[in-house]
Parts: structure tokens; sequence; C-alpha cells
């Protein structure tokens, strides 16, 4: 169950500071898209989207390794 290609800690595997500006830069921009072009009432629900473009990023920073 702890084997390092497990899926749960992918996080851990890609963790450090090119990981951590990247993902940093992906929620801002996408966080600010969000803001300003989604109706009130669809924020809420968009705002936690934001992490699976998170995940594909750390799924790309895995397969670099």
């Amino acid at each position: 169950m702890n084997d390092s290609k497990s899926e749960y800690s992918i996080f851990a595997r890609v963790w450090g500071p090119k990981f951590l500006t990247a993902s940093l830069a992906v929620l801002t921009v996408y966080m600010s898209i969000v803001t300003w072009l989604a109706p009130d009432a669809w924020r809420m629900v968009l705002y936690p989207v934001g992490m699976l473009p998170v995940y594909l990023l750390a799924r790309w920073f895995d397969r670099r390794r």
C-alpha cells in the first residue's frame, strides 16, 4: 500500500520549489479567471475545480522525474 507509485503520494513525490511555484501560478490564474468571469452563483462550485489543473501539473512533474 505504501509503494512509491501510489496515486495518493503524487504530491509528496513532486513537492519542491519548482512545483510550488508552478502550482501557485496555476491557482492564481484560475482563481482570477473564475472570480472575474463566473457569476456569483457558480463561483463556489468552480473554486474546488481549480485543484484539477494542479493535480494534472503534479502528474506532469512526476513523469518528468
